[in-house]
């Protein structure tokens, strides 16, 4: 695991896509300094016989200040934070109530996380040798998912829809194996290492694009830091939107992993392996 040296704040503002004036679209907003960024996102969902609108959110930043207990106090702070932003952020944040914001530290692990299969063995490798003859065989196979198979920073907003895209890939994975009455264990194991590399590139994607974005916008050293506060930025401000756009739209495909394609051998015989999602898919990390 590892800390990341910054503080999320998450919160389910009670305004509708009307309130905010936004037209229904989805933000996100980076800082100069001490990795701020907010972002939000409109979501709406069935209460009753009608439908309720809320604006999910989150904050960062490496502020220590920021962190405080008391809930009342820590939205004080926050909308301190966001002094000067642009709408709707501070209306976003006062229309949370206080008790509701929640904080953490942001950790991450970027290391994705293989699928056990000798689950005996590693708990016979934890307890004493005593317990040694006490389990017999492999035991279950554990698969990772989501948060617990690789975490990075909510920079492009994809670790919900990584995690789904992810148990719609297991669920793919394990279907036909299942469904058979003459279940193979090593056929699942072998499947189940065939989707994990197939994956693990799309995750690899992500990260290599999460990495770029974030050196660029907010950088850890000096010299870096002025280099894109009095170049990078003004560049960015600078460029007309047909130049941006297909820059952005180049980086958020690669992220996706439409980019990638890759080609197993399985017992001989070649499988293709796409990895695709929805270009519309937006997740608050």
């Amino acid at each position: 695991l590892e800390d990341r040296n910054y503080y999320v704040f998450r919160g389910n503002s009670h305004l509708s896509v009307n309130d905010v004036n936004m037209d229904g679209y989805s933000f996100q907003t980076w800082g100069c300094r001490q990795s701020q960024r907010f972002a939000a996102v409109p979501m709406s969902f069935p209460r009753g016989s009608t439908r309720s609108e809320r604006h999910v959110w989150f904050l960062t930043t490496s502020d220590s200040t920021a962190w405080e207990e008391d809930p009342s106090k820590r939205k004080d702070k926050l909308l301190k934070q966001m002094q000067g932003w642009h709408d709707p952020i501070r209306q976003l944040i006062e229309a949370t109530p206080a008790n509701e914001i929640l904080m953490e530290h942001a950790i991450a692990h970027k290391y994705s996380v293989r699928p056990v299969f000798n689950v005996n063995a590693v708990l016979q490798h934890l307890h004493s040798p005593n317990t040694a003859n006490q389990t017999k065989g492999p035991g279950p196979t554990l698969v990772f998912l989501g948060d617990a198979q690789m975490t990075v920073d909510p920079v492009l907003a994809q670790g919900f829809t990584v995690a789904m895209e992810d148990a719609a890939s297991l669920s793919k994975t394990l279907e036909p194996i299942v469904s058979n009455l003459e279940f193979d264990r090593d056929q699942m194991k072998q499947a189940l290492i065939q989707r994990n590399e197939a994956f693990s590139q799309r995750l690899l994607c992500l990260l290599r694009a999460t990495e770029l974005v974030q050196s660029m916008a907010q950088p850890n050293s000096t010299i870096a830091s002025l280099l894109t506060q009095y170049l990078v930025h003004p560049a960015m401000w600078l460029s007309p939107d047909f130049i941006k756009k297909p820059m952005f739209d180049a980086v958020a495909k690669y992220s996706l992993g439409l980019f990638h394609k890759t080609t197993q051998n399985d017992k001989g015989n070649n499988t293709t392996v796409e990895n695709t999602t929805s270009n519309n898919s937006v997740d608050m990390a």
